[in-house]
């Protein structure tokens, strides 16, 4: 059997890769939505409407 300098990830390893990336996604569409509903907030405030 040939020895390799680099082990390929298991099932495992690539299904956390999958969770981890999935999770940082999501983290990354909140924080965007909470922008925009601030940005909607600050600018409601400034024109004198309320939402």
């Amino acid at each position: 059997m040939k020895s390799h300098s680099h082990t390929n990830p298991s099932r495992n390893d690539v299904h956390s890769i999958a969770a981890q990336a999935r999770l940082l996604a999501s983290q990354n569409r909140q924080k965007q939505q909470n922008r925009q509903l601030s940005m909607l907030y600050r600018l409601a405030s400034e024109v004198g409407t309320e939402l």
